[in-house]
């Protein structure tokens, strides 16, 4: 919908959704009512969304809270699949930097301290991972 809200016709928008859809592994679900998908579907689709609306730059605020381990690491291989189609600045809000594919030319920076505490909150540039 947001591709037809922004003038796109209906037929190129709903291909380019379906290739979104496609690319966020949620082939078969494009008529599954939303209390159907799991939490790791919605995650997807809401990565395929954010993605059709042609964003300038992307503010993902703990994208995958309450999922686990394997769940949040093939969902970043989704994510970053999905970012290759289009490039442009994330900016990531984590508890579990670790798991934040790296890559070249990408800059981590990483909060010292609480934002909540008296001590002032400083950013520290993290080095490349692997």
């Amino acid at each position: 919908m947001p591709l037809v809200y922004t003038g796109t016709p209906p037929r190129e928008a709903l291909a380019f959704a379906c290739h979104l859809i496609h690319e966020a592994g949620l082939e078969g679900e494009e008529w599954a009512p939303p209390g159907e998908l799991s939490g790791g579907m919605k995650k997807r689709l809401s990565f395929a969304r954010c993605f059709a609306g042609f964003p300038e730059a992307i503010l993902l605020d703990e994208p995958f809270t309450g999922l686990d381990a394997e769940a949040r690491r093939l969902l970043w291989g989704k994510f970053t699949g999905l970012l290759s189609l289009r490039r442009v600045p994330v900016v990531i809000v984590t508890h579990f930097p670790e798991e934040v594919p790296r890559s070249e030319g990408c800059r981590f920076y990483r909060l010292e301290a609480s934002p909540g505490t008296r001590r002032p909150a400083r950013l520290r540039t993290d080095p490349p991972g692997p």
